[in-house]
Formats: structure tokens, C-alpha cells, sequence
């Protein structure tokens, strides 16, 4: 021990000897006598005294070392998964979504903003849902993944409600984590790059997402808009939802018993059509039901605030 490690008023820990392999009992003895008189040590050092040092006895080191070696080598090996890094940090990020409301005849657009709570993992990371909490009333909305851009994009240039917020620290640290996953999001999907290049033709990004649907009727199209339209309405591609865990509450067994919550999954299309899709769900007691796009929605938005319930591992 050297005298001058330490410096003055230093709190005094003692130090940590491990002992391993055979004999470790009689090393043990050893190194807790002083054995200054029998052992020369280094100019300037000491024997420790007992309450200068702790002793641990271990056994089977090496087997503690060689697994700490395979679990880091694991690590390295691992391919890093960007999206799934995404997903992590989806959680906790600010959104906005644009609503059109009629008010004494006259279309306006109501922003509301809300926070991000949960991702529903699909297939593919383009078949990701994305749950959103309103700040106002506590309502849940999922979005798939051009929705949840949209959002963070209506966010980044609505910000907050209260405009004062916008510069508080944890206003400025959500719009910065906002920001870097907007340009992972254009990074990592093709379907959003190009949704990126029409919000950037847009003069402001609430003008198009703000937008009352009869905006655009009475007014020409090209043949190019036309059909880019039409794939638009197209991108999303009915079989993504195949797989998705969703829920509906049914009737109780008898008048005036509560409403009970059922759990299924989307299982195959049994109808697809140019004007219409049918997505079949099985039910987990074995009953089963056809499901419109609209039933759809509410299935998967009631899962996603339910599925703590669910016993059932998700298939997706």
C-alpha cells in the first residue's frame, strides 16, 4: 500500500482482494497476517491493516470470465436493427393531427396534439401502428406509419398549444427527438421519402393535412393526379394487416350485463374487390366475423388500449 495514494480526509474504503483457485483458504491466512518481518515490501509501502481490506473467495472465475466474453462477442455480432431502434424511440414523442370540423357552415381545422404511447409491431416496419394519446380528452388514435410522420411533421411546425411552452426545456428536447426521427423515418421507408416530397412542395404542412376533403372538388385534374391519387388510396396493401391481434366488445350473456371484451386475429381477406376489402377475424373462443375498413380501425385502435388483457402471445 502506498502512503501516498491517499489524499488527505480521503474516505477510507477498503480495497477488495478476490481470492480463486485452489488453496484459497491458506492464501487467505496468509495475506490477513502481517508478514512485513518475514517478506521485504517496496520502499515506501505498507502491510495493510485488517480494516484496510476485504477478502472474497471465488470459485470457477474463469467459467464468470469466458461468459462474459461470449455475451459481449453476441453483442458485436448482432446486426444493429435501425428500425427497431426507431421504434424504441417512438415512445414519448409529441404528434399533431389535423381534424375538419363544420362551424356555423364554414369548414375549419382544429390541430390537436397528443403523445406517443405504444408502437403495434406488423410484418414489415411499414406495417408498424403507432398509438396516439390526445392531451385533451385522453382518446386513442393508431396511425400506420404515413400517419405517425404526418404527425411529427404537423408537430415540428404547430408545437404546443400554449406557444410559451414551446420554449421550455422539455418542449425544445421533444422537438430535437421529433427531428431525428423524422429524417430516420425518410432514411429507412421508400413510402415516406416520397410522402416527404409532397408535404416539402406544400407551402405548410397543416395547409395539406388540414385540408377539407370537398377542397379539392370543382377543380381539374390531370391525368397524372389522377392516377397518383389513385395510388395513394392503393400504398397501404390489405394483406399488411394479416396477423394484427385486434379486439371488440360483444353484449353480455344476459340483459343488462356488461359488455364483454373479445380478442382476435386477422387471419386472411375474404373478399377484395376494386371497391371493397373484407379482412376475416377469428376469434379466440372460436367464433369468428367478417370486418369492413372501418371495422377494422376500431378493432385494432380498441386492441392497442387493451392489449395489457390479452393472454394470447401476438402473432404479428
Amino acid at each position: 500500500k502506498d502512503k501516498h495514494d491517499e489524499p488527505p480526509g480521503a474516505q477510507k474504503i477498503p480495497a477488495t482482494v478476490i481470492i480463486d483457485g485452489p488453496d484459497t483458504e491458506i492464501i487467505q491466512s496468509l495475506l490477513r497476517e502481517d508478514l512485513s518481518h518475514v517478506v521485504e515490501g517496496e520502499p515506501g509501502t505498507s502491510f495493510p491493516l485488517e480494516n484496510e481490506v476485504q477478502f472474497r473467495i471465488r470459485n470457477h472465475m474463469a467459467s464468470y470470465g469466458v461468459l462474459r466474453v461470449l455475451v459481449e462477442t453476441t453483442k458485436m455480432d448482432t446486426p444493429h436493427n435501425p428500425e427497431d431502434d426507431i421504434r424504441e424511440r417512438v415512445i414519448g414523442l409529441r404528434g399533431a393531427k389535423a381534424n375538419n370540423l363544420l362551424v356555423n357552415g364554414e369548414r375549419k381545422s382544429d390541430v390537436y396534439r397528443g403523445t406517443f404511447v405504444s408502437v403495434i409491431q406488423g410484418k414489415t416496419f411499414d406495417d408498424d401502428m403507432f398509438e396516439l394519446v390526445y392531451d385533451n380528452d385522453g382518446e386513442r388514435d393508431v396511425l400506420d406509419l404515413a400517419g405517425f410522420y404526418d404527425a411529427i411533421r404537423l408537430y415540428l411546425e404547430v408545437g404546443e398549444t400554449v406557444p410559451e411552452w414551446n420554449s421550455e426545456d422539455w418542449a425544445q428536447a421533444k422537438r430535437k427527438a421529433s427531428v431525428v426521427v423524422e429524417k430516420d423515418l425518410v432514411q429507412n421507408s421508400l413510402s415516406i421519402q416520397e410522402r416527404k416530397k409532397e408535404l416539402d412542395s406544400a407551402r405548410s404542412i397543416s395547409s395539406v393535412l388540414g385540408k377539407p376533403p370537398e377542397a379539392e372538388k370543382g377543380k381539374k385534374r390531370s391525368r397524372e393526379e389522377i392516377s397518383s391519387s389513385v395510388a395513394k388510396k392503393k400504398q397501404r396493401n390489405p394483406k399488411s394487416f394479416l396477423g394484427h391481434r385486434v379486439a371488440k366488445y360483444f353484449p353480455g350473456a344476459e340483459e343488462g350485463d356488461e359488455e364483454v371484451l373479445y380478442f382476435g386475429t386477422i387471419d386472411y381477406i375474404s373478399n377484395h374487390d376494386d371497391d371493397e376489402v373484407w379482412w376475416h377475424v377469428q376469434y379466440d373462443d372460436d367464433d369468428q366475423e367478417d370486418w369492413d375498413e372501418s371495422d377494422l380501425r376500431r378493432g385494432i385502435k380498441l386492441y392497442a388500449r387493451h392489449k395489457d388483457e390479452d393472454t394470447k402471445d401476438d402473432p404479428v
